[in-house]
């Protein structure tokens, strides 16, 4: 992902947070860091996997809910755009 320029958030390897946030400004970096802090892992979900089952050829799906972490940080990212959205 990184490669094509969407790292992962949480990624310490690919992510860059470093420089990803170093041209950003001290607001954006002050809310991108304490995004980061919230997430321990990579913020790489699927809400739905399909794909045939290797012998039956049956196709096989599971689905699943965004998981905590995830959801906190995107209220937090989505408040703080209405945030951005009440000042302007």
């Amino acid at each position: 992902m990184a490669h094509v320029g969407n790292p992962l958030l949480g990624d310490a390897v690919y992510g860059g947070r470093k420089r990803r946030t170093g041209a950003a400004p001290s607001a954006a970096r002050t809310t991108f860091e304490r995004i980061v802090k919230q997430m321990t892992r990579h913020a790489l979900h699927a809400s739905r996997l399909s794909f045939a089952h290797p012998d039956t050829g049956g196709r096989l799906t599971f689905t699943t809910a965004l998981p905590e972490d995830m959801r906190l940080v995107l209220e937090a990212v989505y408040r703080e755009d209405r945030a951005k959205e009440a000042w302007v």
